[in-house]
């Protein structure tokens, strides 16, 4: 299946000038990634201090922004 752009490609004259334009368009194609994700992201952090913390959620250091994300396992007056 041959997309819009190729067709535009196809019409112009100058052979010299079409294939300059056909490289430049194959590079930009091997850049993108095509599918359900377009880009990447690194995860977000965002802080909620009226959250509650429970067993199971990634905290971090509040002073520190730095901090790496810690899974609380246990809490104080949980039971183990």
């Amino acid at each position: 299946m041959r997309s819009e752009l190729d067709v535009l490609l196809d019409k112009i004259d100058d052979p010299i000038l079409r294939a300059d334009i056909r490289s430049q368009v194959e590079r930009l194609r091997a850049k993108r990634t095509f599918g359900l994700v377009f880009e990447s992201h690194l995860p977000e952090r965002v802080r909620l201090p009226e959250h509650p913390i429970r067993v199971g959620v990634k905290v971090a250091c509040r002073d520190n922004p730095d901090s790496p994300a810690f899974e609380v396992l246990v809490t104080e007056g949980a039971e183990l």
